[in-house]
């Protein structure tokens, strides 16, 4: 079933969720670069010690680097999934879409959690609050973006369903 026809955002604006994927595609190599020089950063020994950091508590020397690697590893798989959104509608091959959308739930899922686990933490700190907010309104963001891939997915997949009647004398 088809979730959303256009694809509209404060960030991206079409009439269909074609342009809207290929947009979302576009966001996904744009963040995961982001992402990805931040983590770099961090490695190497730049700040990471705020709280609302997903390294807030990884030590530079040991435990920063093996997360680090992983999760350079895993946007850089971002980023080829996203390149896959692409090659997949213009092609209309709708397997290429389904690694981003297993990644981008797996971001999502971690953006739901780690705000959860933030409040358990260190509840005493008020602005861990505000931290967990703008948190679940990214991961609501994201989740959209899901719906118009999903939706891209979808409608490939009725275009490629073959459509047999069964005429009986």
């Amino acid at each position: 079933m088809v979730a959303i026809k256009t694809c509209w955002s404060p960030c991206i604006v079409h009439n269909n969720v074609k342009d809207g994927s290929i947009a979302v595609a576009g966001y996904t190599i744009a963040a995961s670069l982001v992402s990805i020089t931040f983590t770099i950063y961090a490695m190497n020994g730049g700040e990471s010690s705020q709280l609302y950091s997903p390294f807030f508590e990884a030590d530079v020397r040991t435990s920063m680097q093996y997360y680090g690697v992983l999760t350079v590893i895993f946007f850089t798989c971002m980023i080829l999934s996203a390149i896959g959104i692409i090659y997949g509608i213009r092609e209309e091959l709708r397997g290429f879409l389904l690694p981003w959308l297993f990644g981008m739930s797996l971001i999502v899922l971690f953006q739901i959690v780690w705000p959860i686990w933030l409040m358990y933490a260190y509840y005493i700190y008020i602005q861990v609050f505000f931290f967990a907010i703008v948190y679940w309104l990214w991961a609501a963001y994201n989740y959209y973006c899901w719906v118009c891939v999903y939706s891209q997915y979808m409608v490939i997949y009725r275009m490629q369903s073959p459509n047999i009647e069964l005429l009986y004398p």
